[in-house]
């Protein structure tokens, strides 16, 4: 059995109409679109098939095929153990002296240099965002995890032009650390996301 991630799903998707759809393309044993709170899903299912040709299948033919006006995305689900340890920075540069932690996180973002770190768990970092991306498009992409505080693309004060990462607040800790789990690599207006816990929030 190979378990797969589908993503972009409308809000009124139900498991078993995306299991209706998805079983056209390969053997599909369970479908798991999430609890409906206040008349929707959550707009992504994890779904279980019957072996790992059955999975290939789905990723290869079923990629991009509409259901309810919105196309799908579906990959292996690659959750890792631990989803909210974020990788390592690079070290930057040389010299002497203490290492500037704040630098790797955040690419040398003025505002965090010598902040201490202080991670809540309930906010995300998403970078690779395109110039296009608005506030209110982060906070939708990841309101299809659960409820978010508040989503902001970060721009430069002269010109208000997007820096092409941004900051999202969700009002529980497991929901932040599904959005890493879930969204990283996801495509968001062309471009794969990278998604990580703040770690000076």
């Amino acid at each position: 059995m190979t378990t797969l991630f589908v993503g972009n799903l409308s809000w009124g998707t139900t498991s078993e109409s995306l299991q209706a759809e998805l079983q056209k393309f390969g053997n599909v044993t369970s479908c798991d679109t999430g609890t409906v709170r206040s008349g929707r899903t959550r707009g992504w299912a994890i779904v279980e098939t019957g072996s790992e040709a059955d999975a290939s299948a789905l990723i290869d033919n079923a990629n991009g095929v509409e259901l309810d006006g919105r196309a799908l995305i579906i990959r292996f689900d690659a959750k890792p153990d631990k989803p909210q340890a974020p990788r390592a920075p690079r070290a930057q540069g040389g010299g002497s002296g203490a290492p500037r932690a704040a630098a790797g996180p955040r690419g040398g973002d003025p505002s965090l240099e010598g902040k201490p770190e202080n991670s809540t768990g309930l906010q995300i970092v998403v970078r690779n965002l395109p110039w296009s991306v608005t506030s209110e498009m982060l906070r939708g992409t990841f309101e299809q995890i659960g409820a978010v505080k508040f989503a902001e693309v970060v721009c430069h004060a002269d010109s208000g032009r997007s820096k092409g990462w941004g900051t999202v607040a969700f009002t529980r800790s497991e929901d932040a650390a599904d959005a890493i789990a879930r969204f990283g690599g996801v495509e968001l207006a062309g471009r794969p996301m990278t998604v990580m816990m703040d770690r000076f929030n």
